[in-house]
Formats: structure tokens, sequence, C-alpha cells
């Protein structure tokens, strides 16, 4: 009903009193009302137009896609909330880093500086040692929900949904967090280690003897407590040579460079009180430990049945930076400023990520702030009008009832009639 107005109602004749049509339309009239005035009242108690799909079927329909449409435009500002807050965690660790590198180059300069002896760039080395095992925790512990975020490959990869809809190009951003790892080795800055791969010579087999192996996969560390006389090894192969002595559990070792030059040897059951030596002669047991130099050990399980010398090669190589002398720390100071400039270049990047989330943070929450205008225009209800409505059905009412109640005693003028 629309304020009462154009309702056709059925003509009564009031000569006619066994059915009271004047107050059966009035009545009707009343029932009309009464609905459009609790349909109002309902509006005012629930600030909603529409209550059920029954009130305005299309319009429930189109409000209830709007309202999932502004739904997904929350959750998508959700997520690029995330990917702010995953890019301040990323940004943390490479400033770090990049810090650490800033002191690593401070004192790789002081390194370069013949004016030093070699016990103070051993001191330095130490610490360089520490603030790049420091750069390495950093980027193990720099994770967000148990994802790290500066190891690269497909951990370095975050893809985030900023959008209400399905397509993937339209509504998914593909950020890389790091393009590589951004450890000391991925860096370039490790200080240096050392390893070692040990092989049978080319050439040489065990003979008459029985050697069952030397150690050839694992690689050594340069953390070791310096042996007195040894001296760090250079890059080159190197030959061990183990001969059986007169004793018959006894073996003689030696070792020589590819120069030819004999290498100090320590060995863990070297017979005597002097365990370091040119020459070391080991007892045969089923586990010897011979270390050829500042904490490079070789683990030679072997049995001998005669005399025969046994040659073995060791491939040795030397990873990493080292400052024990001015020009290997220029060289690793320019290792640390390339790091430093990557570093960087992808703190830059990271920046540049937030920044475009931050103009599309602003973006979506005005979109969503439309989608919802357009459900409140269709869902919610005009407050003022809907008091309007009320205050008027409130009074077409009081008059319905009155009107009634007259319908109800209008035929009673034919008891006129009949008395007369």
């Amino acid at each position: 009903m629309k304020g009462g107005e154009n309702n056709k109602m059925g003509q009564g004749d009031l000569s006619r009193i066994r059915t009271n049509i004047g107050a059966f339309s009035a009545l009707n009239t009343m029932n009309v009302i009464n609905k459009a005035l609790a349909k109002s009242q309902l509006q005012l108690a629930t600030g909603r137009r529409i209550n059920t799909a029954g009130d305005d079927p299309a319009g429930f329909a189109i409000a209830k896609e709007l309202e999932g449409k502004a739904m997904r435009y929350g959750q998508a500002l959700n997520n690029i909330g995330d990917g702010l807050n995953l890019l301040g965690t990323a940004e943390t660790g490479m400033v770090d880093i990049r810090d650490i590198l800033v002191d690593m180059s401070v004192k790789t300069i002081q390194a370069a500086s013949d004016t030093l002896s070699s016990d103070d760039r051993n001191k330095i080395k130490a610490e360089l040692v520490q603030l790049t095992a420091e750069i390495d925790d950093i980027v193990a512990q720099t994770q967000w929900r148990n994802t790290k975020l500066l190891n690269g490959g497909a951990a370095g990869l975050v893809n985030l949904w900023v959008g209400p809809e399905t397509t993937v190009a339209d509504n998914q951003m593909a950020m890389t967090i790091s393009a590589s790892v951004y450890d000391t080795n991925g860096l370039g800055v490790s200080v240096a280690t050392v390893n070692a791969a040990v092989a049978l010579a080319a050439g040489h087999t065990t003979g008459n003897g029985s050697v069952t192996g030397l150690d050839a996969t694992t690689a050594w560390a340069d953390t070791y407590t310096a042996l007195s006389g040894h001296t760090e090894l250079a890059s080159g192969d190197y030959t061990i040579r183990i001969q059986k002595v007169s004793a018959a559990s006894e073996f003689r070792i030696n070792v020589w460079d590819d120069a030819g030059n004999q290498v100090y040897v320590d060995a863990d059951n070297a017979t005597g009180t002097a365990a370091l030596a040119y020459t070391l002669v080991v007892t045969d047991t089923l586990h010897t430990t011979i270390d050829i130099g500042r904490g490079i050990t070789l683990d030679l399980l072997s049995t001998f049945s005669d005399d025969t010398e046994r040659t073995f090669d060791v491939e040795y190589t030397h990873s990493g930076h080292s400052v024990s002398d001015s020009t290997a720390a220029a060289t690793y100071l320019n290792s640390i400023q390339s790091a430093m400039s990557t570093m960087s270049t992808h703190i830059g990047r990271v920046g540049a990520y937030q920044e475009r989330l931050l103009i599309k943070e602003d973006s979506v929450a005005s979109r969503e702030t439309d989608v919802w205008a357009a459900y409140s225009r269709i869902m919610d209800a005009n407050m003022a009008k809907t008091q309007l409505d009320v205050t008027k059905f409130t009074i077409l009412q009081q008059s319905a009832v009155a009107g009634l109640a007259q319908a109800n005693v209008a035929p009673s003028f034919i008891l006129g009639l009949l008395g007369g």
C-alpha cells in the first residue's frame, strides 16, 4: 500500500444488513495499513530497507552480490597488510646484513694496512668469521610464517592476492624478495675455509697390501686451533706416502706438496712424544686421524702386509677470502663492497614493492567503500523517510479503526424502519 490511495473496495448497500460490506472494506483497509506500518517499524528497528528476499527480490540478489564483492575487497586489504608486514620483515633482515657488511669493510680496511702484524690480522679474521656467521644466521632466521625470505629460489618469490576477482593476471601481485641466497657464500664474502677431497693417485694401486680407504667426501672448515709449526696450505695437489717400517704394526707417514716440499704432519696415535713432525710413525689401528695442516684431517683406514709404499693425492682448494696480507685484504674489500651494492639494490626493490602496496592499499580501500555504498543504497533504509511512513501509517491506522467502528454501527438505521 502506498499511503492507502487508490484502494478498490467493494461497495455495499446499507439496506442489506446481513452482510456488512462497508465494515469488511474498512477491516481490509486497516489490515493493509497494519502490514505497511509493521514493515516500516521493522525497517526502523533493523535499519534495513530489505529484510527478506520478498521485500525486493531483484534488489536483494544484487545487494548480496555486492556484499560478497565488498567482503572480497576487505580480504584483499588484509592480504596487502600482510604483504607490507612481510616486506618489513625482509627489509629488516636486509638492512641488518648491509650494516654488518659495513662493519666488515671497516675491519678489512684495517687489515689492509701493513702496519699490522700477522697476529693482528688473525684477530681481525676471527672477528670477520663471527660477523659472517651472523649474516648466515640472519638469512636463516628471516622468515614469515615459516617461509624463509632471503634464501632465494621459490622461497624468495611471494605471490599476493590483492583483488576481489578470480583472474590471476589482474588480481595477483608477484614479488621477488630474494633472487639469490643472501648468505655469505651467495654474497661472495665468506671468510677463508679449507676443503679437501682425497683420492687414489692415478696409476697407483693397492698392490699386495690392502688400503681400505681415505675419507673422500668430507669437507673441513678452517675453524681450528693453530698447531705450532703448521702453515696454511696453498691450493694444489698433495701426496701422502704411507710406508711400513720394521715393527709389524707401525707405518711411516710423509706428506709432500706438488713442488716436493715436505709438509708438517700430526696424527692422533703417533709413537713417541713429538706428535708434530715432517715424518711420523704411527701405530696401525683401524682408525688413524692424520692432520696435514691447520685442522685439515684425513681419516686413514689401512692394513699393510709388506713394505710397499702407497701414494695418494689430496686435491686441495682454498675457498673464501683472507686478510692474511694487504693484497688479500684489498681483494676481500672489493667483494664486500660488491655485496653492499647488491644488498642496497635489493633493499631498494623491497622499498619499491612497499610503495606500490601502499598505493594499492588506498585504491582497494576506496573501491571497497564504493561497493559498500552501492550495497547500502539498495539494502539500507532511509531512516528519515521511514520515520515519516511510520507516523503516516500510525495516523491511518487510527483512522481505519474509527472507520471500522462507524461501519459496524451503520446498518442500525434500518431498525427505524422495522420499528415503524
